[in-house]
C-alpha cells in the first residue's frame, strides 16, 4: 500500500519479490512513474498489459531488454504500438498470463529481440510478424504454447535458433519464399501436422539440427520450387507420424539422424541426394525406397540401420550406383535385403566401394570369401592365418571345392589375431585359437551369431580379453579362461549368450564387461 505523496519507483525496485500482491493499473492511474523491471518476476501482481503499455511515453521507439519480463500476472490483449520499432531481449519473457499478441496498423516495427516473448504460454491467437520486420531473435517465441498460427512476412530470411520451439498448439505452417534457412531446433516440440515450404525456382532451402525435431504429430512436409534442399543432422528426429514428404527430389544432402526414428516413413524421392549421414534413416521400418540417384557417393554408419521394409538385391544396386562409401552397420538389421558378393564390391565406375565393419549384418546378402587349407579329420578347416587377414563382414566361407567352412583351427605358428577379424562373420560356428598366439586384437568375433564354442590360447602371453571381442555373440553359452586370463576389458562378453562363467583368476572386470 503506497502513500498518496508516491511519485516514482525505480528499476527493479520489487524484482523478484514473488509474494506481493496488487493491482498495477491503480499505479498507473497514479500516475506514479516506474521504471524497469519494477514487478519483474513479481507473479501474483494483476493487471491490464494494455494499461501497462500506455504508460510508455509518447517518444519511446524501442521497448528495452527485460522491461516487462516475468509479469505473469498481467492479462489481456498486448498491442505493440506503431511507434515501437524495437523490441528488447526478454522484453515480455514469461508474461504468462497474456493472451493476445498483436501489432497496430502500419507498425514500424524492425526487430524481435532474442527471448522477447519465451514463456508467453497464453497467447493464443494467430500471430501475424509486421512487414517491416526484418529479424526475429533466438527462443523469440518459444514457450508460447497456445500460439495458434503464424504469418511470416517477404523480408525475413532465416528462423533463428529455438525461435519456435514448445509452441505445441502451432498445427499448420506455412513457409514464404524468403527464407531460406531454418535455424538450430527452430520449429522442435510444436504441434505441427503439416508443413509446406514454398521456393522460387532458384533459392536453397537449409533445414539445421533438430529443426523440426520430435515433432511427434507431424504427417506432411511439402517442398516446392527450390533447386536444392539440405537437411541437417537431427531435422526431422522422432518425427513419429511424418509419412510424406513430396518434392522431396530436390533434397541434395541428409545429415546424421535426419529421418532417425520416423518409423511410419514410406517411399518418397532421393534422385539429387549426394550423401546420406550416419543413422539418418535409423529405424524407419515403413522405408521401402533406396535412392536411385547417381550423385550419391557416401551412405554413413548405421544409415539404413533397422529398416526392415527395404526389399531389394543391395549389391546389385551398389554395384549400378556411383556410391564409394559404405559406412560400418549401414544397412545392419535389414532383413529384406539379399545379394551376394566375395569381399569386396565396385561401383558403375569400376572403383572399390570402401565397406565398413558390419555393413550388411542381420540381412539376407552373403559374404562369401574362400580360404586357402585343408579339412581335418574333425573336420576342422586349418586355417594359416597371416598378419593383414581380415574377414569382417563375411557371413559364408567356403574351400577351394566351395565346401562350407563353419568350424576353424588356427593353424600353430600364428602369433596375432588382429581387430575385427572374425567380426560379422556369422556362420562361424567353432573356433580353435593355438597357443602360438600371443596377441589378441579388440573385437575379433564381435557379431559372431552362431559361434558356440571357442578355444583361447594358454599363455602367460594372454592375460586380457579385449573390448568387444565377444560382443554380441549370442551362441555362446559358455567358455572356459584359461589360468593366466586376469582381466575382462569392456563389453567383452556384452550382449552375448552366457549362461556360465568361471572367474576363478580374474582380478579386474571392467565397465560393460557383462551388458545386456
Amino acid at each position: 500500500i503506497f502513500p498518496s505523496s508516491l511519485k516514482e519507483i525505480r528499476d527493479r525496485a520489487f524484482y523478484g519479490c514473488i509474494g506481493i500482491v496488487g493491482n498495477l493499473n491503480s499505479i498507473v492511474e497514479r500516475g506514479i512513474t516506474t521504471g524497469k523491471n519494477v514487478f519483474a518476476k513479481c507473479g501474483k501482481m494483476t493487471g491490464d498489459i494494455s494499461v501497462l503499455i500506455d504508460t510508455l511515453p509518447d517518444d519511446m521507439t524501442e521497448i528495452e531488454d527485460e522491461q516487462f519480463s516475468g509479469f505473469s500476472g498481467l492479462t489481456g490483449t498486448l498491442t505493440i504500438p506503431k511507434r515501437i520499432t524495437k523490441i528488447g531481449n526478454n522484453a515480455f519473457s514469461n508474461c504468462s498470463g497474456v493472451e493476445g499478441l498483436e501489432f497496430d496498423d502500419e507498425s514500424e516495427l524492425l526487430e524481435i529481440g532474442n527471448s522477447a516473448f519465451h514463456g508467453c504460454s497464453s497467447i493464443s491467437n494467430k500471430l501475424v510478424i509486421p512487414s517491416k520486420v526484418n529479424s526475429l531473435g533466438e527462443y523469440a517465441f518459444d514457450g508460447c504454447s497456445s500460439l495458434s498460427g503464424v504469418e511470416f512476412n517477404s523480408l525475413l530470411t532465416g528462423i533463428s535458433e529455438y525461435c519456435f520451439q514448445d509452441c505445441s498448439n502451432l498445427v499448420s505452417l506455412e513457409i514464404p519464399k524468403s527464407i531460406n534457412t531454418i535455424g538450430l531446433s527452430s520449429f522442435q516440440r510444436t504441434g505441427i501436422r503439416r508443413a509446406v515450404f514454398s521456393g522460387d525456382g532458384k533459392s536453397s532451402l537449409s533445414f539445421s539440427k533438430g529443426s523440426f525435431s520430435n515433432c511427434k504429430i507431424l504427417e506432411c512436409i511439402t517442398f516446392s520450387e527450390y533447386s536444392s534442399i539440405s537437411i541437417g543432422e537431427l531435422a526431422f528426429y522422432e518425427c513419429d507420424m511424418l509419412n510424406t514428404v513430396e518434392g522431396s527430389e530436390k533434397i541434395t544432402s541428409v545429415g546424421n539422424q535426419a529421418f532417425a526414428s520416423c518409423d511410419r516413413l514410406v517411399s518418397f524421392s532421393l534422385d539429387n541426394v549426394s550423401k546420406i549421414g550416419s543413422s539418418a534413416f535409423v529405424q524407419d521400418k515403413e522405408l521401402t525406397y533406396l535412392p536411385e540417384s547417381q550423385s550419391l557417393t557416401y551412405i554413413g554408419d548405421h544409415a539404413f540401420d533397422g529398416c526392415s521394409g527395404l526389399k531389394c538385391n543391395i549389391i546389385e544396386y551398389l554395384e549400378s550406383s556411383c556410391v564409394s562409401n559404405v559406412g560400418d552397420a549401414a544397412f545392419i538389421n535389414c532383413k529384406g535385403l539379399i545379394g551376394t558378393f566375395t569381399g569386396s564390391i565396385s561401383n558403375k565406375n569400376e572403383n572399390k566401394i570402401n565397406l565398413g565393419n558390419s555393413a550388411f549384418s542381420g540381412t539376407g546378402v552373403e559374404r562369401a570369401t574362400e580360404l586357402k587349407g585343408t579339412f581335418e579329420e574333425d573336420e576342422y578347416f586349418k586355417l594359416d592365418l597371416k598378419e593383414d587377414d581380415n574377414f569382417s563382414g563375411t557371413t559364408k566361407f567356403v574351400d577351394s571345392n566351395s565346401k562350407e567352412i563353419t568350424k576353424i583351427k588356427i593353424k600353430e605358428g600364428v602369433t596375432e589375431i588382429g581387430a575385427s577379424t572374425f567380426s560379422g562373420c556369422s556362420s562361424i560356428k567353432e573356433v580353435i585359437i593355438p597357443d602360438s598366439v600371443t596377441e589378441l586384437g579388440t573385437a575379433i568375433f564381435e557379431g559372431c551369431s552362431s559361434l558356440s564354442n571357442v578355444t583361447l590360447p594358454n599363455n602367460d602371453k594372454i592375460t586380457k580379453i579385449p573390448y568387444s571381442m565377444f560382443l554380441r555373440c549370442s551362441s555362446l553359452k559358455n567358455i572356459e579362461l584359461p589360468e593366466y586370463i586376469t582381466e575382462l576389458q569392456g563389453a567383452c562378453f556384452g550382449y552375448s549368450g552366457l549362461t556360465s562363467i568361471k572367474l576363478d583368476n580374474i582380478k579386474m572386470i571392467r565397465k560393460r564387461s557383462f551388458w545386456r
